[in-house]
Formats: structure tokens, C-alpha cells, sequence
């Protein structure tokens, strides 16, 4: 047997929280744990998932930067994409 802290691995598969990627509810992540001292110190994902992850992420970002806009942006008058596309004569 090695000496290595991180020889012990804790596999786990859990299902997402309910606000992660609604569109895929039948995920589940399948992360593995390294430790180091009985606690956790990496986790590693498939890559798929971590891709998923990132661009979750992204979203994210862009819903709050959209929001903060929004904010910015105060009582001003907008108009919603369905009207300027009947407006314009677009489908």
C-alpha cells in the first residue's frame, strides 16, 4: 500500500439539485471524490458533464447580466420581439 493522501476515492451519483439544467431531468452527475485527510478535495466528472456544466454556467451569466441591464435600463419603455416582427411583417 502507497503512502499517496489521495489513494482514497468515494464514489457517488447523485441526481442534479432542482434548479440545474430543467431541460435534462433525467441526469445524474457521476462524480468521484478524491480525498486528502477524509476530506474532499477534487472531484472528478465525466467530460461531457463538465461541458454541460460550463455552459450552464454561461447562461447563467448572461441571464444575470441581462437582468442587471434590465435594471439599469429602469421605467423605460420596451417592446416585446413579438410585436416588432408584426410590426415589421416578419414570422
Amino acid at each position: 500500500m502507497t503512502n499517496n493522501p489521495l489513494d482514497k476515492t468515494c464514489v457517488s451519483s447523485f441526481p442534479p439539485p432542482a434548479h440545474f439544467n430543467k431541460t435534462t431531468t433525467n441526469t445524474t452527475l457521476k462524480t468521484v471524490f478524491l480525498k486528502r485527510d477524509g476530506k474532499k478535495q477534487f472531484a472528478v466528472l465525466p467530460y461531457e458533464e463538465f461541458v454541460a456544466l460550463q455552459e450552464r454556467l454561461a447562461d447563467l451569466e448572461d441571464l444575470t447580466e441581462l437582468r442587471k441591464a434590465k435594471r439599469a435600463e429602469g421605467g423605460k419603455h420596451s417592446v416585446p420581439l413579438a410585436d416588432v416582427k408584426r410590426r415589421l411583417g416578419i414570422r
